[in-house]
């Protein structure tokens, strides 16, 4: 059983790093069985999506690190999307995986149909449940099993935070539910994956 973090974030040492770790250690720690693996977008290399419209052919033409990530998504049994809130708006980075993922290698057969997913958004004070929601839709477009914790998982931080720092106690437990259930999930399923839920195009 696999989950696996997308950071988000434009760089390393910051909030999203210090609530992806903490999320990390709390699974290590209490579901050993599950394997937990951590992507840093900011590592990688993701271009711009180009709209050529050269993906209509199955093949993205753009030759960087976003098919690499795509495949270790579709190994994964459940992803975890953690970014940051930028401009009012989930932040740049972030957007651009998701553009170039979606466009050039999701809409054809949606391969992540059926795997758990769930959202974990930092940031100071606004913004928050907006760009929950905007992870959301966009996992409900790839046909994704979205898992919550009765409040979204948003750490708000008020600026005295320095680094991988967290305060907030409510966004932590909201964090910690989160992951409870995903692992909860994950166990339950564990002799059907959830993977193997397709939606029967042929009679839709």
């Amino acid at each position: 059983m696999k989950i696996l973090f997308l950071n988000g974030s434009l760089r390393r040492g910051g909030s999203t790093d210090g609530v992806v770790d903490f999320a990390r250690q709390y699974l290590e720690k209490n579901y050993p069985e599950v394997q937990v693996e951590t992507i840093y977008l900011c590592e990688k290399e993701i271009q711009i999506c180009d709209s050529d419209y050269y993906c209509d052919t199955g093949i993205c033409g753009i030759q960087d690190d976003v098919r690499g990530i795509v495949n270790i998504m579709k190994k994964a049994d459940a992803i975890v999307y953690a970014l940051p809130v930028h401009a009012f708006g989930a932040n740049s980075l972030m957007q651009i995986f998701l553009e170039r993922a979606g466009v050039g290698y999701l809409r054809f057969e949606r391969p992540l149909e059926g795997k758990l997913a769930s959202v974990i958004v930092t940031g100071r004070r606004y913004s928050h449940e907006l760009v929950w929601s905007q992870i959301a839709l966009n996992i409900m477009l790839n046909k994704m099993i979205l898992v919550g914790s009765g409040f979204p998982a948003v750490v708000k931080s008020d600026g005295k935070e320095r680094g991988r720092t967290i305060l907030d106690q409510e966004g932590k437990g909201a964090v910690i539910e989160t992951c409870d259930k995903i692992a909860s999930f994950l166990k339950f399923n564990a002799e059907v994956p959830l993977n193997m839920v397709k939606t029967n195009r042929k009679n839709s």
